[in-house]
């Protein structure tokens, strides 16, 4: 069977995997963020005809959030059984998240959770097998390394480094698109011969303009896929929207500038050296790295004003891509090469 045939072992870039309903706030805020950040992105039964097994199979990452209601179901358990079966044969990434749980509960089968456990497991007394894979799947699930312990009053921070945390592991991986439009390919490869035609030690500023439904976020991606590998530190960001509009330009300019920075600081951090959380040194590490960063959908003239991008922010060899609808004035006073 030629390739063209077969199907692509990957069809997910993470799943969520959780006893929470899809409406829980976290659980939809944490698939909001993935998403946000260009991964595509399945959450527990929010697509019912897809089969959960086989997506499991073909998911790159797979994010378990841990409650009391993983300790109430088999079904549960048994998709955690699947799960660490993907992260044994095929080295699947898993992320554990314990939601308003302690981890040495679900490690030791301890406490409320472990007396939930087990009266789960008496229903299933007889099946000694099936026991045993649901107790190592758990045990196993809860000593990765990192864990990530979200409450109440934390849950955005830690939904922001679990985010991180997984667009690290991406890294390496490629951004999901759908289908390419016609053209798509051929416009990809003359924006990589236009890059090859750059000073390697240059930053390299570029827009990608037109209208709606033209292809700019599939081209922005494509490009991504064929030229991340080259970069230190690599962000396709789905969107850095103004949220503080009706706010002055220096305020709305340090809201964005700090959104920025999150999304690039986890990868800085283990790339540069003497990295802490003060905005100047974030800024200082960034420079000294090869960067590619794709700011996808830039909607208005006053975001552009606001985002803290210049050839200065970045070190030799970075390259900058906007896709916008406006062709605005501001593009070319941030040092757009081309457009």
């Amino acid at each position: 069977m030629s390739s063209q045939n077969q199907e692509p072992q990957f069809i997910y870039d993470a799943y969520i995997s959780s006893g929470l309903q899809f409406l829980h706030p976290f659980i939809s805020g944490l698939y909001d963020a993935l998403k946000s950040v260009g991964l595509h992105v399945l959450a527990d039964r929010t697509e019912p005809k897809t089969n959960i097994s086989d997506a499991i199979e073909r998911c790159r990452v797979s994010i378990i959030v841990f409650t009391i209601a993983y300790a109430e179901s088999t079904l549960f358990l048994q998709e955690l059984v699947d799960i660490m079966e993907c992260h044994r044969r095929k080295d699947q990434k898993v992320v554990p998240v314990f939601y308003c749980l302690d981890p040495s509960q679900v490690c030791n089968r301890s406490g409320y959770f472990g007396q939930i456990l087990s009266l789960t497991l008496q229903g299933i007394s007889r099946d000694e097998n099936r026991m045993l894979s649901y107790e190592t799947a758990l045990r196993q699930a809860a000593s990765i390394l990192p864990r990530f312990l979200p409450d109440i009053w934390n849950k955005r921070e830690v939904m922001s480094h679990i985010v991180g945390h997984v667009t690290s592991l991406m890294d390496s991986t490629k951004l999901f698109i759908a289908k390419h439009p016609v053209g798509v390919d051929s416009r990809v490869q003359d924006l990589i011969q236009l890059l090859n035609n750059q000073k390697a030690d240059g930053v390299l500023i570029i827009a990608i303009w037109g209208m709606a439904g033209i292809g700019k976020t599939t081209i922005a991606k494509a490009l991504y896929n064929q030229i991340s590998h080259n970069f230190e530190v690599r962000k396709f960001v789905a969107g850095i929207q103004d949220r503080k509009g009706d706010y002055p330009i220096w305020v709305a300019s340090k809201f964005i500038e700090k959104r920025l920075l999150l999304f690039l600081k986890d990868q800085v951090k283990t790339k540069a050296q003497n990295f802490d959380s003060t905005r100047n040194i974030w800024w200082e590490g960034i420079r000294c790295l090869k960067v590619l960063l794709i700011l996808d959908n830039v909607r208005s003239e006053r975001e552009l004003e606001v985002l803290p991008v210049t050839r200065e922010c970045f070190g030799p060899g970075s390259i900058i891509i906007f896709t916008t609808r406006t062709k605005h004035d501001r593009l070319h006073e941030i040092g757009v090469n081309h457009i």
